[in-house]
């Protein structure tokens, strides 16, 4: 679990590095969702036009208690990167799919 500062109005940030993660992993996992596998032909149109409405805190929701459940997942490699507004911490896990 990510270590929260402490603060009177948290305010949760999108990762700046989101949609070079999102196209280079092609894979993500957030709340009420589940994980979702981005198509190729999905991944090129979104080097162009990357649908940053789709991720945005307003569409999300996030919150301080569901922060860890938003996760970028590498497909190949089975790291599981949860983005924050500080840095991508990295933990090797084995995925069960």
């Amino acid at each position: 679990m990510a270590v929260i500062p402490l603060c009177e109005n948290p305010q949760i940030i999108v990762n700046p590095n989101l949609q070079e993660l999102i196209i280079k992993c092609a894979c993500y996992s957030v709340p009420n969702r589940g994980v979702v596998n981005i198509p190729p032909r999905s991944l090129e149109i979104m080097k162009y036009d990357f649908p940053f409405g789709r991720f945005s805190k307003k569409t999300l929701r996030p919150t301080i208690e569901t922060l860890d459940d938003f996760q970028i997942i590498d497909r190949q490699t089975g790291e599981v990167g949860v983005p924050d507004s500080s840095k991508l911490q990295i933990q090797k896990q084995i995925t069960t799919h």
